[in-house]
């Protein structure tokens, strides 16, 4: 469980905006901020004419929207069964042979609750060098494209002779 996190999420760089001169969404075309000046250039001046955006200026090169922004931050709250096991132990008399035996279930990384776009909420630290000297305590809380928690489920049966 964690809550309070805010997540700078660098990935909507690649899903959200033009990065390839693809085509838009008619979600961003109808719900994006519209300016009353045009955009020059990396600076965007003018005035918001939509009031409740959902995304930010489109416009033909995108250096508007891809500026930063608080769009591209989000809760990170989230809420994780990370692991569980249920097991039962099997009565003696079940197997002549075996004294003690147990089967059990065991489920790792069952279900995530968050509000969170990406993939994961619980994002790595990254593993940067420059200049030098560790820079892995700038980039927490950046989603930078890292690989969720995968679902494991095992069952098993442990026993002694």
């Amino acid at each position: 469980m964690f809550f309070g996190n805010e997540i700078f999420n660098a990935q909507k760089y690649w899903y959200v905006f033009r990065a390839f001169d693809t085509n838009v969404r008619r979600d961003r075309l109808a719900n994006s901020a519209e300016l009353d000046g045009p955009c020059i250039g990396s600076g965007c001046p003018g005035r918001v004419t939509n009031p409740n955006p959902k995304y930010p200026r489109l416009d033909v090169s995108d250096a508007c929207s891809r500026q930063l922004s608080r769009y591209w931050v989000e809760d990170g709250s989230y809420v994780r069964l990370r692991s569980i096991q249920v097991g039962y132990d099997l009565p003696p008399a079940f197997v002549r042979w075996i004294p003690a035996a147990r089967v059990y279930l065991r489920a790792e990384n069952l279900f995530t609750i968050s509000g969170y776009s990406g993939p994961d909420p619980a994002l790595p630290a990254w593993d940067v060098q420059g200049a030098g000297f560790d820079l892995r305590d700038q980039f927490r809380g950046v989603d930078g494209g890292s690989y969720p928690a995968s679902r494991m489920v095992s069952i098993g049966f442990m026993t002694t002779f």
